[in-house]
């Protein structure tokens, strides 16, 4: 028997959950995938299917926390124009295939890691972030802690502030499969008008190379939405997940697009990882960021 600390953000309310996992002996002895059922834990918790994946990588098992991350208007607007299923919080399988991109990050401090996953329909709306944490080993397992706080302003304020660091892209064997680094600045802030304002300046290590991206935009709850069709999530645990709005405007409009997920494990240090796709929906470079805020 595996125990396990999940939580899932539902429109603005985070429910976290203790979940008892009752793994048959033919999972834990070969490795494998396991979907079943969730069971109520001495704790609480409803009844809902839950999905659950256990890797055995040689003879360690690595222990997941789960995280569901539903952006409710997002996901409303989604399931307006979609039949019911006979389980609730179930989705039936789709008949054309979505997007599915995963960012992993490992942990600085601990053996630890963090893998996000942008989920989106075919029409490239963006439908579920799903993020799993995992503890390498089998020691005793620790449930993260949550913030979820009320107000989601707070959840905003570890970000805000100069970041500076270093960036390695690494380019796909399309685009000649190269490797470049870059030192990085990173500015957010909060104007008196309540807008957000980000500026980023990328300098490449020989100095003949410097670009800027500058963006604004607006914060409700915990989305912010920047000026040119990208978003932002803010989640519990000091992470957050980009992505644009409509992955099939941005194509249909001939313009590359990229997904990003940044952890902020430890106080004034922070990991991105940016995804950038080209505008025929192919991944075309992964950019790792390793910022230390000022």
């Amino acid at each position: 028997m595996a125990r396990f600390h999940g939580a899932r953000l539902v429109g603005k309310t985070l429910q976290e959950q203790h979940i008892v996992w009752c793994l048959p002996s033919p999972i834990l002895h070969h490795g494998g995938q396991l979907t079943t059922r969730g069971t109520k834990a001495r704790g609480g918790g409803d009844d809902m299917a839950r999905r659950h994946r256990v890797r055995l990588m040689g003879k360690t098992m690595h222990k997941q926390h789960l995280v569901w991350c539903l952006p409710s208007p997002i996901l409303q607007a989604h399931q307006a124009h979609q039949a019911p299923t006979p389980h609730k919080n179930l989705k039936l399988p789709s008949r054309w295939p979505s997007i599915v991109c995963e960012n992993c990050l490992y942990s600085l401090e601990k053996d630890m890691r963090a893998r996000a996953f942008h989920i989106m329909d075919p029409k490239g709306i963006i439908e579920m972030l799903l993020i799993f944490l995992e503890e390498r080993g089998g020691g005793v397992l620790i449930p993260p802690s949550f913030d979820d706080s009320k107000d989601n302003t707070n959840r905003i304020l570890p970000y805000l502030g100069m970041w500076k660091g270093h960036s390695i892209t690494k380019r796909s064997g399309v685009y000649g499969s190269t490797i470049t680094e870059a030192d990085t600045i990173a500015v957010l802030e909060i104007d008196d008008d309540g807008w957000i304002i980000q500026d980023i300046t990328s300098t490449s290590s020989g100095g003949n190379v410097t670009t800027n991206v500058h963006w604004t935009g607006t914060m409700s709850n915990n989305l912010i939405n920047f000026d040119g069709g990208f978003q932002v999530t803010l989640l519990p645990g000091g992470m957050y997940m980009g992505c644009p709005s409509n992955v099939a405007k941005s194509v249909a409009d001939s313009k590359s697009f990229h997904l990003e997920f940044c952890w902020l494990k430890s106080p004034g240090k922070r990991q991105r990882l940016v995804r950038t796709y080209d505008i025929e929906g192919l991944a075309v470079s992964s950019t790792y960021s390793l910022e230390n805020k000022l």
